[in-house]
């Protein structure tokens, strides 16, 4: 299967991004900033997951191509 990405021109370089999750014992924080790496869209997610027994950080890479017209 494949999912269409964005074509350069929608694509938003240095642009900031953070989605949350606020329950009572759940807190969920994933953070990044959107790059360029020639054709490629470059997104490192931060992570932060906290629970009454810990928190935990991961970063998750992604490198997704853009889409180019013919």
């Amino acid at each position: 299967m494949v999912e269409p990405w964005l074509t350069p021109q929608q694509w938003r370089k240095r642009s900031v991004h953070a989605n949350f999750v606020d329950q009572p014992e759940l807190k969920i924080a994933r953070m990044n900033i959107s790059e360029t790496k020639g054709k490629l869209s470059v997104m490192d997610m931060h992570h932060l997951v906290a629970t009454p027994k810990r928190v935990e950080h991961f970063v998750e890479r992604l490198e997704l191509g853009t889409l180019h017209s013919r």
